[in-house]
């Protein structure tokens, strides 16, 4: 089902007799109502072009365009007129079938428009920037041979993500990219950047500023600039980092394109402060969605019940024979010194596992992820560092040891199996202290036709219940909550108490 967005702004005449829907047209400038049309009435955003319903897309996948004037979508490689280097590529990894956001945001980006990607984790988001971005560079290159400085620049906001992203610029193999990152020694990107002139920048946002201050770099000449995981980004707290870097680029020719899992009001403000003109491409429903190639199983235990069942879930796994190629375990926890305990406790069972966290250096950090991609060890234990920018494909049971703190968080951890169309496994332990997700949970189950515990219905029913009393029974003058909306993962006691009588069904 495609959904249309218009700006009618322009054309309204505001009215005496209309207050509301002028305060409704001047808050919601950047992007309107939105009309939901259907297979028998073609939607038209302009009457010059011909919108293709046969575009690839799955049949979860809601596409929500808004913007002006924007492109037909392609149906296949050729349909964008790559060069050969690009086909070759594209051919040696035998891709012939594309992805919404690639359908759709190929001919944005080829056509020099600001935009905005919205899709899940796995859906080929990298492939959507990177190829335009090289023709891109390949059109400055054909104006003016003169180097002045990088012509595209992708900002990230993690190492692992970076080097991910870098390993499939240098698959294709056309231009040497460099990769600004922190946990490593500065002095050596210094002299890659003094002795090179690369065309193309992979850097995260506090690094690049750190020689940006030392003037070693100029953006004066970037006129490409990506945003990838443009939320994740604003919640580590790099917006006052990227609004510097963005004032340094070249502002009047710059074409911008930002990509993000998610669209909070952050991203939202981000884009408009940014980009001119710029076209929304929205894969899914905003409502969080996982992949429905995931089987997603929820296990109910009390927090002394997690260990053992955690070693015999790991001990049925590996008991099944899967396939070498496709069967990596990824397990996440929610604290740096939990993933080094679950390591020694994986290892005395007899399971080689790494532990992947924060703390490490990222020589070392290298070292692990190779080794998991190789195979070498079959688990890795990590934080939600791990949660985005992993792309390896032999990954086949994600399990949520501790349950992050918010659902968004959940659907990147199990992103990071079922990629490219594979099927995939999940595991959520779910204890007392998670009450807080069983609402959200349940919605993102249901929404991806997943088997729903009645264990989770009853909990999440119960749990808001009791947190809708709670709320309503404290006085304006109370000092603090039982529950503290500020601090999520906590439960205090007081309110453990009063679910005494509930925990029952998280025992067996």
């Amino acid at each position: 089902m495609i959904y249309f967005r218009s700006y009618f702004l322009r054309s309204c005449k505001p009215s005496k007799t209309c207050y509301h829907q002028v305060v409704d047209q001047i808050i919601n400038r950047a992007s309107l109502c939105t009309v939901k049309t259907c297979e028998s009435e073609p939607p038209i955003l302009d009457s010059s072009v011909n919108h293709d319903k046969d575009s690839p897309k799955s049949e979860f996948d809601s596409i929500f365009l808004n913007g002006e004037d924007v492109p037909p979508p392609v149906n296949d490689v050729a349909s964008c007129n790559w060069p050969k280097y690009i086909l070759d590529y594209l051919d040696r990894k035998k891709i012939t079938k594309l992805t919404p956001i690639q359908s759709y945001g190929w001919p944005v980006a080829l056509a020099n428009r600001d935009m905005v990607g919205v899709a899940r984790t796995g859906s080929g988001k990298t492939l959507a920037y990177l190829l335009p971005g090289l023709v891109h560079i390949d059109k400055r290159l054909e104006e003016n041979r003169t180097y002045k400085g990088p012509k595209a620049l992708v900002l990230l906001p993690t190492r692992e993500l970076t080097q991910q992203v870098e390993r499939v610029s240098l698959d294709i193999g056309h231009y040497r990219p460099v990769s600004l990152y922190g946990g490593t020694d500065r002095t050596v990107q210094n002299s890659i950047l003094k002795t090179t002139t690369p065309e193309l920048i992979f850097a995260t946002p506090g690094r690049l500023n750190d020689f940006l201050d030392a003037k070693v770099l100029e953006l004066k000449d970037v006129t490409y600039l990506v945003l990838d995981e443009a939320d994740r980004m604003l919640e580590m707290g790099f917006e006052p980092e990227i609004k510097r870097i963005i004032k340094r680029t070249y502002r009047e020719k710059r074409q911008t394109l930002m990509w993000s899992a998610t669209w909070p009001d952050e991203v939202k403000n981000l884009a408009i402060d940014f980009m001119e003109r710029p076209i929304e491409i929205r894969v899914g429903s905003e409502e969080a969605y996982a992949n429905p190639n995931i089987k997603q199983s929820i296990i109910f235990c009390d927090m002394d019940q997690k260990e053992k069942k955690l070693i015999d879930l790991i001990r049925e796994i590996i008991g099944k024979g899967d396939d070498p190629s496709y069967n990596r375990i990824l397990i996440f926890a929610s604290q740096k010194n939990r993933v080094d305990y679950l390591v020694r406790l994986l290892t005395s069972y007899g399971h080689q596992a790494l532990g992947l966290h924060g703390d490490k250096p990222q020589s070392s950090r290298d070292y692990i992820m190779d080794g998991f991609r190789r195979g070498d060890r079959r688990i890795m234990v990590a934080t939600d560092v791990a949660s985005r920018g992993i792309d390896i494909q032999s990954i086949k049971h994600v399990i949520s040891y501790d349950m992050p703190q918010v659902i968004e968080d959940y659907i990147h951890r199990i992103g990071r199996t079922g990629r490219v169309e594979k099927e995939g496994f999940s595991y959520a332990f779910f204890t007392i202290t998670d009450l807080r997700l069983a609402k959200d949970l349940l919605e993102v189950l249901k929404r991806n036709n997943q088997e729903i515990p009645d264990r989770l219905d009853e909990i999440a029913r119960r749990a808001a219940r009791e947190l809708n009393r709670k709320a309503r029974s404290f006085s304006r003058f109370s000092p603090t909550p039982y529950y503290d909306t500020n601090r999520p993962g906590q439960v205090y006691s007081n309110f453990r108490r009063r679910f005494s009588c509930f925990c029952a069904p998280f025992r067996e």
